[in-house]
């Protein structure tokens, strides 16, 4: 695993346990159990923003329409295979694109463009998430879901 995925795993192991049931921690839910719960995740965070369960993390620059939109297809993707989503994810470059891909089509439909040097397909197939495809293999995986 790499450095940014094994930092990835620390970090949602710890706000995990921030946001256990009946937690008090700065990231434990208010209220009832919402369908989600949205938090601000610390700007140091190696990655925009990550999804545990039914609790939304993202850096205060991605809580808007796409962001969340995006971080809730992972709250469903989630929901309907809990230890397959996290299994396969850390372990599998081909299901890692396959989770994200579905996510991003989120943007792309929003009109976020696919191709090109700052397109979803580009940071999809990039560092960010181990490079777990070609630009052009990213692209058409986005697709799929559009």
């Amino acid at each position: 695993m790499g450095q940014s995925l094994a930092c990835s795993a620390l970090l949602a192991a710890a706000l995990t346990l921030a946001c256990a049931p009946g937690g008090t921690g700065p990231f434990a839910p208010q209220g009832a159990e919402p369908t989600h719960a949205l938090h601000t995740l610390p700007e140091w965070a190696p990655m925009g923003g990550i999804t545990l369960g039914h609790q939304v993390f993202l850096k205060s620059s991605q809580q808007n329409a796409m962001g969340i939109g995006h971080e809730l297809v992972h709250v469903r993707q989630q929901a309907e295979r809990p230890l397959w989503f996290w299994v396969s994810y850390l372990a599998s470059s081909r299901w890692r694109l396959r989770w994200e891909a579905e996510a991003y089509a989120v943007q792309a439909r929003a009109g976020c463009p696919i191709e090109g040097e700052h397109g979803l397909a580009a940071y999809l197939s990039g560092s960010a998430y181990l490079w777990p495809a070609t630009q052009a293999d990213a692209g058409r995986a986005i697709r799929k879901y559009r």
